[in-house]
């Protein structure tokens, strides 16, 4: 599977006390924490120089299974300046890069790198701790140090509490098997440390129909499919709502039931609703499965009484809102 491309950003708080040679080797020139942003899969480590001298090179290591992708880039406190990795020196790591300036003594300095994060450990739990090396000389570096999250002790990761949807707005056509139908879902999002948490809602068509999609190059007439999916997000300590839109229609017209006529037969449809979480790391929870019910009128239409369109096992007694 291919890494996502993910945008970090290293924003480093230098101070201007004087540097003492007995300071403690356990003790990391620079302190602080890294956090990951809602947009733009941001990573941002703010951290304080403890050591009082001027900073003339960092190296910054992303997670060993992390890819950089292209060169990073140093925005502040001088002037924008790229930050080479692996593809311009092959001496650095591929997860590596490496900023070099004139002196840094005061300021905030913010170095940004892409990278792909293909095992999603950015977004582990709990958060994995970044490698960072400082040289006050330019050439050579001091011993690594770890840049923990930022992630306040004992506070929970905010990640997918409950996914939900159903089905409702059916559209049928008396001369033809397609039918159109909306799919409101609901993504809830506890409180807790993190940018925000997904879901997935997907869709098995009932026997001898398929899903629609709009043609794709080079192919003639719409794409047909068994099963189609709706991928969810929001944001922590709420509820997100969204609505997406599906067209069925039956091949097979030999079977009674998916003719227009048929349906006004008493005929019925099952469709199989799924629902699932993500992780904050990326892995998907045990998926919920739902069987639904399209029931219909004499005339065709679908009866929303009788059917069951949230998979809770009951008449809905009308369309569900």
């Amino acid at each position: 599977m291919s890494g996502r491309v993910v945008l970090v950003s290293l924003s480093v708080l230098l101070g201007a006390s004087i540097f003492s040679a007995t300071a403690s080797a356990t003790e990391p020139p620079v302190s602080g924490t890294w956090s990951k942003s809602a947009t733009g899969n941001k990573v941002t480590v703010r951290e304080k120089n403890n050591s009082g001298r001027k900073i003339k090179a960092v190296r910054l290591w992303l997670p060993p299974n992390d890819v950089v992708t292209e060169p990073g880039l140093v925005t502040s406190p001088t002037p924008p300046k790229t930050c080479p990795d692996s593809s311009i020196d092959s001496m650095l790591m591929l997860n590596e890069i490496e900023c070099e300036f004139l002196e840094w003594f005061f300021g905030e300095a913010i170095f940004q790198l892409s990278a792909s994060d293909p095992k999603h450990e950015l977004e582990a739990t709990p958060p994995p701790a970044l490698k960072e090396e400082v040289s006050f000389d330019g050439k050579t570096y001091g011993g690594a140090f770890e840049v923990p999250s930022g992630a306040p002790p004992g506070e929970t990761p905010c990640e997918c509490a409950k996914v939900s949807a159903f089905l409702n707005d059916f559209a049928v056509y008396p001369e033809s098997t397609r039918l159109k139908f909306e799919l409101p879902w609901k993504l809830t999002c506890p409180a807790g440390f993190g940018i925000g948490c997904k879901g997935k809602i997907g869709l098995l068509a009932p026997a001898g129909m398929f899903f629609l999609t709009p043609p794709v190059k080079g192919a003639k007439g719409p794409v047909r499919h068994k099963s189609t999916f709706v991928k969810c997000s929001g944001k922590c300590a709420q509820a997100t709502e969204g609505t997406a839109s599906f067209t069925l229609l039956a091949i097979d017209l030999r079977n009674p039931k998916l003719s227009p006529k048929g349906r006004g037969a008493g005929k019925s449809l099952e469709m199989v609703l799924q629902t699932t979480c993500f992780r904050p790391n990326g892995a998907q929870e045990a998926p919920t499965r739902l069987k639904l019910k399209i029931a219909f009128k004499p005339n065709g239409n679908v009866d929303y009484k009788t059917s069951d369109l949230n998979g809770d096992g009951r008449p809905d007694g009308g369309q569900l809102k």
